[in-house]
């Protein structure tokens, strides 16, 4: 039976792949979608199945390893590790960026993305 593979990447998007997978991994560990101790399928099986580079996957997990979000396990494979103080903001901070960004582009306002953002979070309360 094929592990499941919770992840998905687009080599077209404009954050690098090991950057994705990192990110996802991080939110599902928040999330509690990847519980501590649980064990992450096998660098070979996420980038035959994502159809990237193992050396993408290896490079994604060994950064999460030195962020403690993950410690190796010999012969079992990357284990998620309890995670007490995660800086949400620096979860955002990706989102943010690519925020900004678009809406200096589009020439909008500070106070009007503040107003857009106010008014989403709103509906999202609901």
């Amino acid at each position: 039976m094929q592990p499941i593979i919770l992840f998905s990447v687009s080599t077209t998007a404009g954050t690098p792949v090991y950057r994705q997978l990192i990110e996802q991994i991080q939110r599902l560990i928040v999330s509690g979608k990847l519980a501590p101790g649980q064990i992450l399928p096998s660098i070979r099986e996420v980038a035959k199945q994502l159809t990237i580079n193992p050396m993408t996957v290896s490079k994604a997990y060994s950064l999460l390893e030195n962020d403690g979000y993950l410690e190796r396990c010999k012969g079992v494979g990357m284990r998620v590790l309890p995670v007490e103080t995660i800086e949400m903001p620096d979860l955002l901070a990706p989102a943010v960026d690519e925020l900004v960004s678009k809406a200096r582009e589009l020439g909008v306002t500070l106070e009007a993305l503040q107003e857009n953002i106010n008014a989403k979070w709103e509906i999202s309360d609901e």
